[in-house]
């Protein structure tokens, strides 16, 4: 019978079970971003190649409309069912038609709205954007619950088939539109139409379907923690979005998308790579919630993985951004290598700082990070305003500063709820910073060398010198790290070794 699905976590069984659990959902959900990521980029590519700096903030700032009355609908509903033990149909079917409800609510206020907040941003062309753009907010709600249960089983292999089928179906219809002439549409329709995709995709490998209606004795029971993810969220959302609207208002659309596609480039590890981790972490941590040793090892171990791979991303991208932009991305987009540089200070902190949502929710502190989440808008709206008085340049600053006094104090608060000392979270991080140093010095060598070498090409730059930085920091881990390697290549031989047999669902 459709709805007839088992509700039960993937056993942790023991630890070894769990890891070997839990590196193959990352192993799978990372193979699913790497092609999502690899996809994702020659679209971009190819559309910021087509579109301009103008047409990019015009849907940057529809974004930042329609993504807030996202938060205020049932973004954390997925939270709520994969932190819970134990949930019921009732619980199922409540969290689908409240979701759906809050979605079709939300979408038409959208509408009401439109007109505003075209008259906010000084370009018309926004009412209509936002008007199409409201048949998303109906649309997300439908794959919650699949989702979540999806994440409580573990299933990350179907989930990156889910996010692959809404990327390729997006991307194609994307680039057709823009070498058409469709301008900004271009960027807005592929969007939901990748998402209805997505949502039948979703179905297909999860057969959940509502059965009845909503239940009071759920939403009695979930609300609680439903409510601090719902607030986290909104408040997140404002923390991490002042500064568009900071910009889109103060200096118009123009140098909003040269700023977007700055932070982009800068935050591309911490949107799509790290998720690809927390993704897996959160239900991992949550099925071993009250074991401390155990959550401070796992989510240890998973900082440690993030950082040995964006650290060196983004410090090579701080180095080579003029190079990158201008063969990459073309000549009219090279006002943003500025912003570019400033912003791998962010990127570089908020690629491990986003994990510690994972440490929070799996905990059931959604309380304290509705707390971290106010200090946290408060914060960046205070650094974005004063860095507006000098421009662009100016906001990235602010941005930076905010990435930078925030960081620890919102770790320290992560790692207390699991008795993860500051020393011992530091050390995870020395490989990786150890590596891009060494890495650094010797990309910044070779690219003085370079330009002394008249009528090199930014491409043939690129060329000489990724593969140099990438040897150079592979190379600093190998003879200063050995171990890291090799542990890497253990739990990859454990997850896809025999495992002891697995027991029953809770």
């Amino acid at each position: 019978m459709p709805g007839a699905v088992s509700t039960d976590r993937a056993s942790p069984g023991s630890t070894t079970g769990l890891a070997a659990q839990t590196i193959r959902g990352v192993l799978w959900s990372g193979a699913g971003q790497f092609c999502i990521q690899a996809l994702g980029f020659l679209v971009s590519v190819v559309l910021v190649r087509l579109l301009s700096p103008h047409e990019y903030g015009l849907a940057t700032a529809t974004s930042l409309v329609t993504g807030f009355l996202a938060s205020l609908g049932g973004t954390g509903l997925i939270a709520v069912l994969v932190q819970r033990v134990n949930v019921t149909d009732e619980d199922l079917d409540t969290t689908f038609w409240a979701g759906l409800g809050l979605g079709g609510g939300m979408a038409l206020l959208l509408v009401a709205a439109a007109h505003q907040a075209a008259v906010f941003f000084r370009e018309p062309l926004i009412a209509p954007l936002l008007m199409v753009q409201a048949v998303g907010l109906v649309l997300t709600p439908l794959g919650t619950v699949h989702t979540a249960l999806l994440m409580r089983k573990m299933d990350f292999r179907s989930l990156a088939v889910v996010d692959l089928s809404t990327v390729a179906g997006s991307g194609v219809l994307a680039i057709g539109m823009a070498l058409s002439g469709w301008g900004v549409w271009s960027l807005v329709v592929p969007g939901l139409v990748g998402t209805g995709l997505g949502i039948v995709v979703l179905w297909q490998h999860m057969p959940w379907r509502a059965r009845g209606g909503m239940a009071l004795g759920s939403v009695r029971a979930m609300a609680r923690f439903s409510l601090s993810v719902w607030a986290f969220n909104v408040l997140n959302y404002v923390r991490g979005n002042v500064d568009y609207l900071v910009l889109g208002r103060a200096l118009g659309t123009g140098p909003l998308g040269l700023y977007y596609l700055a932070y982009n480039l800068t935050t591309l590890p911490q949107t799509r790579l790290v998720p690809a981790i927390t993704r897996v972490l959160f239900p991992a941590l949550s099925a071993v919630q009250d074991d401390l040793p155990r959550l401070g090892l796992g989510y240890a171990r998973a900082v440690r993985y993030v950082s040995l791979i964006t650290f060196p991303l983004l410090t090579g991208l701080a180095i080579l951004a003029p190079e990158f932009i201008l063969a990459v991305i073309g000549v009219r987009w090279v006002e943003a290598a500025p912003l570019v540089r400033v912003l791998t200070v962010a990127g570089l902190l908020y690629s491990v700082g986003t994990t510690t949502g994972s440490v929070l929710f799996s905990r059931g502190r959604a309380d304290l990070a509705c707390w971290i989440g106010i200090a946290g808008a408060v914060a960046m709206t205070g650094c974005v305003l004063v860095g507006a008085r000098y421009g662009a340049l100016g906001v990235a600053a602010g941005v930076a500063t905010y990435a930078t006094i925030s960081f620890l104090p919102i770790q320290l608060l992560a790692n207390r709820l699991i008795n993860l000392r500051l020393g011992e979270f530091l050390c995870v991080l020395v490989p990786a910073t150890f590596g891009c140093l060494v890495m650094a010095v010797v990309l910044i060598g070779a690219k003085v060398g370079w330009g002394a070498v008249r009528g090199g090409t930014p491409a043939a730059a690129l060329l000489l010198l990724v593969p140099l930085a990438t040897a150079a920091y592979a190379g600093a881990l190998r003879v200063a790290y050995p171990d890291v390697l090799a542990h890497l290549v253990g739990v990859i031989r454990q997850a896809f070794g025999p495992g002891p047999a697995r027991s029953g669902g809770r």
